[in-house]
């Protein structure tokens, strides 16, 4: 069994990330009221790297004999992007499992609006029309769109490195953006202040509901779980962890997929700005087996 070992200094590189989330008025849907209908919009990242210069690097490119000849060619550092388009509040209409690749995870995604709508019991807040399907932001090379996917490598020979993620946020607007994290092509956990990742169908004139959710570790599932679940929420001014992690013995491929969840999205968010102020890659030494 691998076991931890503590060392005086964790392993740490630090990905530093704007974000710009600026808000629209121009877009066709959203999950606010029909009255006042806008989207979020426009991702911009700008990457660099912390002084500290530990054991993991990053690269673009695959370099299986990176600890042989092709260390060079490795990072401390990154530039990622995004398309400059159009983010809509959303969620999938299926529920986000460990291990889901990329293409089904991203063609899950819908967005909708919402009316208060009359019913016997009295008024409810429903959705106005069937769900409509949107693209998360996927992150990208720059002036490269088809290149998502980065590398992190393990340069240390001796240990493995348990990896975590850490991200922080400076506002209310990108409390509501969730980061999914894929491994080697496969969902490995979401990062976020809300530990609930809602999803379902949007139905026209279905009561809107916020009880069917995941969490960001892909541990719980409200509809198919046994027992009492607790959603915890981190602080928003300060950084958050994920409730999850992955071994680097060589290198993983990383991804990066975001989006706001719709169901914490308000017509008091409209025009409204945020940004994410950083990703952290930590790493803690593990016995290799």
């Amino acid at each position: 069994m691998k076991k931890a070992v503590k060392v005086n200094n964790t392993v740490l590189t630090i990905i530093m990330v704007v974000v710009l989330l600026v808000a629209l008025s121009t877009a066709t849907y959203a999950w606010f009221s029909a009255s006042n209908v806008v989207n979020l919009s426009r991702l911009e990242f700008t990457v660099g790297t912390d002084a500290v210069r530990g054991d993991l690097k990053v690269s673009w490119n695959e370099h299986p004999d990176f600890m042989a000849n092709e260390g060079a060619a490795l990072d401390w550092s990154l530039s990622l992007a995004c398309e400059d388009s159009t983010i809509d509040p959303a969620m999938p209409n299926v529920a986000p499992t460990k291990g889901m690749e990329v293409e089904p995870f991203i063609n899950s995604f819908y967005t909708g609006t919402s009316i208060v709508a009359t019913t016997q019991a009295g008024k409810i807040n429903a959705y106005r029309y069937n769900g409509v399907k949107v693209d998360p932001a996927r992150v990208h090379k720059p002036k490269e769109t088809d290149k998502h996917n980065f590398y992190l490598y393990n340069i240390n020979p001796n240990f493995d490195l348990n990896v975590t993620l850490r991200f922080t946020i400076s506002n209310t607007v990108a409390r509501y953006l969730h980061l999914a994290v894929f491994v080697d092509g496969k969902l490995e956990g979401i990062v976020g202040y809300n530990d609930k990742v809602h999803y379902g169908e949007i139905v026209g004139g279905q009561e809107i509901t916020d009880t069917i959710y995941v969490n960001q570790a892909l541990t719980y599932d409200s509809k198919t779980s046994t027992g009492s679940y607790s959603p915890k929420y981190h602080e928003y001014n300060s950084a958050i962890v994920s409730d999850f992690s992955f071994l680097v013995s060589s290198y993983r491929e990383i991804e990066f997929v975001a989006w706001f969840d719709g169901m914490n999205i308000r017509d008091n968010h409209a025009l409204s700005s945020g940004s994410m102020m950083s990703i952290s890659f930590l790493g803690d030494y593990v016995e290799k087996a």
